[in-house]
């Protein structure tokens, strides 16, 4: 059950240099016992560090100087825990998930930053600690520059994302499927979540729409695939080239709309998970309108 928190703003800058990632090695000393590492990054030059894992359906959080020994150690289950996906923007992956002990958060981010062209790209992983606590009192901790593993989110934090989906898939699926307009299921997910108290409205209504976005997304997903096999099938390699190209700049465009609009990610309405959701409604229904019409023009 969601615990309320007190969301603090704070705008950190985290580049950090780049150098190989040492920290493989720690990481799987970290988790044990054939756990998955989601996330391990070390913070003042190695002197504490975080160690997120994954245990069949349970999720670990570790920190302190000695794993073994930690100075905080949470755990929970996936369908409890708060996960905050952004997906790809301009090159850069941002995926985050929040644990909770009494009524302070943990919130845990990894990030990588892609810059270059197709011949030569630098790739710079990030990650942190935002801790948030009741009376607006926090702090927030910077991994290590280079410590951060593994090195892309979808292949750690991301993980939790799509293991999320799948108890909402089929209420939005069935929902998009028997409905003309897409837009008219938002919020079934989030209702569902109310009543079977997964969140709670008036305490963070970004935790309300979080999951939502992400079943959303998966949605979109399977409604995409669909749309550009229709409409490669009837229009050939051209139509396949159009709607792929506009997909991928429509994707980019409408989450820095979400993120410019003002819509921040812990906004009192639902910020940037409910801005996406509302968008990837909207696109749904553009695809079956393009294969209702067999023609596409962006």
């Amino acid at each position: 059950m969601i615990k309320s928190s007190t969301i603090i703003q704070t705008t950190v800058g985290l580049f950090c240099l780049v150098f190989p990632n040492m920290g493989a090695a720690q990481a799987a000393d970290a988790c044990r016992n054939g756990s998955t590492v989601l996330m391990h990054c070390t913070f003042d030059d190695g002197a504490k560090q975080v160690a997120l894992c994954r245990s069949d359906d349970i999720v670990s959080y570790a920190f302190g100087a000695d794993l073994d020994r930690p100075e905080l150690s949470l755990s929970s289950t996936i369908s409890d825990l708060q996960a905050v996906p952004f997906n790809r923007v301009s090159g850069s992956y941002f995926e985050q998930i929040r644990f909770y002990n009494g009524d302070t958060s943990y919130e845990v981010s990894a990030a990588v930053f892609s810059y270059g062209n197709k011949n030569e790209t630098v790739r710079i992983a990030e990650g942190r600690i935002r801790v948030n606590s009741p009376g607006g009192r926090g702090a927030m901790l910077a991994c290590d520059g280079g410590s951060v593993t593994p090195d892309t989110p979808r292949n750690g934090i991301g993980q939790i994302a799509s293991v999320a989906t799948a108890g909402g898939i089929d209420l939005l699926s069935n929902c998009v499927n028997d409905n003309p307009d897409p837009q008219s299921c938002l919020g079934i997910v989030q209702a569902a979540d109310i009543r079977d108290h997964h969140c709670k409205v008036g305490q963070d209504w970004t935790d309300c729409w979080a999951h939502e976005s992400m079943v959303w997304q998966a949605i979109l997903n399977e409604s995409e695939a669909s749309a550009i096999a229709a409409i490669t099938n009837n229009q050939g390699d051209a139509g396949d080239t159009a709607i792929s190209y506009a997909q991928g700049i429509w994707r980019e465009s409408h989450q820095l709309d979400c993120a410019l609009s003002g819509t921040l990610p812990f906004a009192a309405d639902g910020g940037m998970a409910r801005c996406i959701a509302e968008r990837n409604a909207e696109r749904i229904g553009f695809l079956r309108s393009a294969v209702a019409f067999d023609e596409f023009d962006g």
